[in-house]
């Protein structure tokens, strides 16, 4: 994200994202993009949850994506607001701020439309400061955690700092908690097993460290003077000023998370089941003056949700009402804080978080998965009253053949296919647990998909073959006795491959859904599949660090190709087919089809969220190989010879693609879309985006595509 005064740098259509709604075209600005302001729009109502969604066309390109016009590309249309965390109000309640894996999103409390949108992601807390005109936010990277303050009204980034993830130790993957003082002065992070530290968050500054193990929540008082900390079975409060610590509470089980009631003089703890009996979650209310226990309250949970933490809290801004779930909960409880009583309960998803609205007749509860993640309850009756719909894009977001459908799977078990031109979406619903894999048929009529089993459900590891026109589903494909990794149509259409976690490739008849072969002969789980340009060949790369290559007709295996040092991740065949490219963890190889022979391998370095980008030319002549220091290499695929090389930048190479026409290179390394001249090298033009991960041209050229490693999914064409 730019760190500076923060000015639009595209044409923006701000899509209504939680609503599934694309809006017009905004102007065309010069710099990066960061607190994003929405196109004006007249006044709606709210979204009711009785209402269909209604859809936007998306303003088509009036070009396809050429040298000449890469430098008038604009955003057309984003997507997926990511899986939600916190609902955050503005002390007059005229904003509401939710946070998700993609970004803050900042909606008009009075038509719920969407009024700022800034691209940061893994929010872990904000703040609005007292006078509404700034928002601080504590955010999470791979290696460091950071705070920055935004000012609303200019769009400029005020402060920003960041902090390493225990550097002494190096453990960089443990996950930090976080929190905000009210006023967004002061920030409280623990990203070690042994400290929580206050650190001043316009300075970045230091403040004071507090030695506790494996703090699993921290909460500030409402005056800021006070921090509450959640250890196991004990909560601490400590002196914010000087560090001190006041009191401590022993709670009869571990706890999870903490709220102060508004006068700061209750604390609710919320505690998780720690001696593993059915419906036994609790939420307690202390004195904090004096450290006595007040009120408890106990969570019943249906079976399937038992032994499930205590994880939302919210007092109401008068301290009269508590508001209590569960993480991965279906319910949330309205509570009478002084007596007990329970006043509403409330159907949720998989519950992430609750917030009152500073009048207190409204209750927000976000989940985070769903269509509908954010909820808006009127607090006096339980009903609900309005709902912010949008998807997470939880896999890959693949074009259909003649651009007009985008298909990708959500968190919540489904397909949705989205029309490239209207921008609406449908939704394909079945699959008992989440897809891994999708795949249009050749002829873009028939779309694939592949799910899993897990503990819930075992035994459902099913394919499903989908008409698009319609999305009604055709067939069922029933055998595969784990998690399915991959689909793949055969150039003809005719034949689905499959590739499995129970180490076979399953060949299915797509007209009548019956299955023709199963291939075996890997010895762990076959994760990449792919067929030849000319369907007679089948590709599969294993866990077992082995390529096969086998004959479609027959169901045989005509070779094993060995060499990798360790587990496969995918293979592509070059366009013509005489080339093979599967890589590893490890490196990346490349293959003469017809002999087996090994052509060239290409070192990478291991690293647990990146894969390397990978694309072949249109005419199969060259390929392009991005690596993790952010260089580019372009190769004979039929030599493995090098061609030319130049760097990409100074990160991690996560997406490539060519045009269409093979004149165009994109390629994507955290915040930024290059495009490059795929001949000489030369950048052609530059886009702003936010932890891209994969990069796509639509098959017409009009489109580029990418994905956000937060679920964010853009399009980008030449202004219309």
């Amino acid at each position: 994200m730019n760190k500076n005064t923060i000015r639009l740098s595209f044409a923006l259509i701000t899509l209504l994202l939680m609503s599934c709604s694309l809006s017009s075209l905004a102007q065309v600005a010069t710099s990066a993009p960061g607190l994003i302001p929405a196109v004006p729009t007249t006044p709606t109502p709210a979204v009711q949850t009785t209402q269909s969604a209604t859809y936007t066309p998306v303003p088509q390109p009036s070009t396809s994506i050429t040298s000449a016009n890469v430098n008038n590309l604009v955003e057309v249309a984003r997507w997926g607001q990511g899986s939600g965390h916190h609902p955050t109000y503005s002390p007059d309640g005229g904003l509401l701020a939710v946070s998700s894996s993609s970004g803050i999103y900042l909606y008009d409390t009075k038509t719920y439309q969407e009024s700022i949108y800034i691209p940061q992601g893994s929010i872990h807390d904000m703040a609005f400061s007292p006078d509404g005109k700034t928002l601080s936010a504590v955010s999470d990277t791979y290696y460091s955690v950071t705070v920055e303050q935004w000012d609303l009204a200019s769009g400029s980034d005020l402060h920003s700092w960041s902090v390493d993830k225990n550097p002494q130790l190096n453990q960089s993957v443990i996950d930090p908690i976080a929190a905000l003082s009210p006023d967004g002065r002061t920030v409280a992070i623990s990203f070690d097993e042994n400290t929580v530290k206050l650190w001043d968050v316009v300075s970045g500054q230091a403040l004071h460290a507090l030695s506790m193990r494996f703090a699993v929540d921290v909460a500030f008082s409402p005056d800021g003077k006070t921090l509450a900390s959640a250890v196991s079975s004990q909560v601490t409060l400590w002196n914010v000023s000087n560090g001190s610590q006041l009191r401590t509470l022993d709670t009869p089980q571990s706890n999870i998370s903490l709220a102060f009631s508004p006068d700061g003089r209750t604390l609710a703890v919320g505690t998780d089941n720690s001696d593993w009996s059915f419906g036994d979650n609790n939420t307690t209310l202390w004195d904090v003056a004096s450290g006595s226990k007040l009120q408890s309250f106990k969570s019943d949970l249906p079976f399937s949700m038992t032994n499930v933490t205590a994880f939302g809290l919210a007092f109401s801004p008068d301290g009269k009402t508590l508001a209590s779930g569960t993480e991965r909960g279906t319910t949330v409880k309205l509570w009478e804080a002084t007596s007990g009583n329970e006043l509403h309960s409330l159907k949720v998803s998989k519950l992430e978080s609750l917030a009152f609205s500073p009048d207190g007749k409204t209750l927000v509860s976000v989940s985070s998965v769903g269509e509908d993640p954010v909820k808006l309850w009127d607090v006096a009756t339980g009903n609900q009253l309005n709902t912010l719909k949008g998807d997470n894009v939880t896999g890959a977001v693949i074009f259909s053949p003649d651009s007009r459908t985008l298909a990708y799977a959500s968190d919540d078990f489904t397909v949705r296919l989205r029309d490239a031109a209207s921008g609406e979406v449908r939704i394909l619903s079945g699959h008992p647990n989440y897809v891994s894999s999708i795949a249009f048929s050749p002829d873009g009529r028939t779309l694939a998909s592949g799910s899993a089993d897990d503990e819930l459900s075992p035994g459902v590891n099913v394919l499903k073959l989908w008409d698009v026109a319609s999305g009604s589903e055709l067939h069922t494909l029933n055998g595969h006795t784990g998690r399915v990794t991959g689909v793949v149509f055969s150039p003809d259409g005719k034949t689905l491959a499959s590739g499995s976690q129970d180490q076979t490739i399953k060949l299915w008849d797509v007209a009548s859904g019956s299955e023709l072969h199963t291939l075996s002969g890997h010895t762990s789980m076959v994760y990449g599949v792919a067929f030849s340009p000319d369907g007679k060949t089948l590709a599969s790369g294993s866990w077992d660090q082995t390529v096969k290559l086998w004959d479609v007709t027959s169901g045989s295996e005509l070779r094993t190709l060995s060499g990798h040092t360790s587990q496969l991740v995918n293979v592509i065949f070059s366009p013509d087919g005489k080339e093979l490219l599967s890589w590893s963890y490890t490196e990346i190889k490349l293959w003469e089809v017809a002999s087996g022979q090994e052509l060239h391998t290409f070192s990478w370095a291991p690293d647990p969220y990146t894969e390397p980008g990978l694309a072949f030319s249109p005419d199969g002549k060259t390929l392009a190989i991005g690596f993790l220091d952010g260089t580019i290499k372009l190769l004979n695929p039929a030599s493995g010879q090098e061609l030319t090389s130049w760097s990409g930048g100074t990160q991690a190479l996560t997406g490539l693609a060519f045009s269409p026409d093979g004149r165009i290179l994109a390629s994507g390394a955290g915040d930024k879309i290059k495009l490059w001249d795929a001949s000489s090298g030369q950048e052609l033009s530059t886009l702003d985006v936010s932890n891209v991960t994969s990069l796509a041209f639509s098959p017409d050229g009009k489109f580029i595509l990418s994905r956000s490693f937060y679920s964010m999914v853009r399009l980008w064409g030449v202004h219309p």
